[in-house]
């Protein structure tokens, strides 16, 4: 998951062995984060919508 989430371009990934936290939290810093694509209320919305079908 976290390789997917760097390939497009939404967080910095290191593995354990590797870290350097001053270097990775500064590259990390670089990098936007995950952005949902809608706010969880309407999910939760939709989601019962579907189940009550």
């Amino acid at each position: 998951m976290a390789r997917y989430h760097k390939a497009l371009g939404n967080n910095h990934v290191v593995r354990l062995k590797k870290l350097d936290l001053r270097r990775d939290l500064a590259l990390a810093k670089r990098y936007p984060g995950y952005k949902t694509k809608h706010k969880t209320a309407d999910s939760v919305q939709r989601f019962l919508e579907l189940i009550k079908r």
